[in-house]
């Protein structure tokens, strides 16, 4: 098992496509979002009760977390900090309008979380594998292939156990060849100039307006 972050990150680079078309394998599985949450679970907890998070931290030096008004007010209070003051020194806005901690996080010192009990509850429920949907959150989930040891190696576990194809029988992203409507891409430009997870976006809307193929 792999739990070197900086090796995870190269790993699931090299990997990023192939998570991209199990991403897609899963939307079209032979097993109810139930039935895939079960294996996901299980799983999880196999490979966290080898990983000691404590150890890594790596989330708390890549990631900011989602922060909601209770998290803010929580936090503040603990500071000796008003709501205003807080808020003008650590939070920010990110593109979707929610708040975050501006990096670095500001509860994270000496490679230690200096608030565990009142840390945002984002950070309290990461990296959410214990949640139901796995199957409607795998956007998330490959993304945290690069954070998260625990994330990488359910991940390429669940493959392991679910995918019943060989991907190396693939020369290329197999998806693309599959889409019906590929025109439907022509004004995003060159795939290549896509981000990842811009191009995952893509497919999985082409997927579930009948643009992909999914009994190819």
């Amino acid at each position: 098992m792999e739990t070197d972050p900086a090796k995870i990150k190269k790993l699931a680079k090299e990997k990023e496509y192939e998570n991209m078309e199990f991403r897609l394998f899963l939307k079209q599985i032979d097993m109810s979002p139930e039935e895939v949450d079960k294996v996901v679970h299980r799983i999880y907890r196999e490979v966290s009760s080898q990983i000691d998070c404590a150890a890594c931290r790596n989330c708390c030096k890549e990631l900011v977390p989602a922060l909601h008004k209770e998290d803010i007010e929580r936090l503040s209070k603990v500071m000796g900090m008003s709501v205003d003051q807080f808020t003008e020194q650590y939070v920010e806005q990110d593109e979707f309008g929610d708040h975050t901690f501006k990096k670095p996080c500001p509860l994270f010192k000496d490679n230690t979380c200096m608030y565990p009990d009142d840390r945002p509850e984002a950070c309290k429920s990461y990296p959410y594998l214990d949640k139901e949907g796995f199957v409607f959150r795998t956007i998330g989930v490959v993304q945290n292939c690069f954070v998260c040891p625990i994330v990488y190696n359910t991940y390429e576990r669940l493959k392991g156990e679910l995918w019943h194809y060989n991907f190396d029988d693939y020369d290329d992203l197999e998806c693309f060849d599959e889409l019906d409507e590929p025109d439907e891409l022509e004004d995003l430009g060159e795939l290549e100039e896509l981000d990842i997870f811009d191009i995952l976006e893509i497919l999985n809307d082409l997927y579930f307006s009948g643009g992909y193929n999914e009994n190819a």
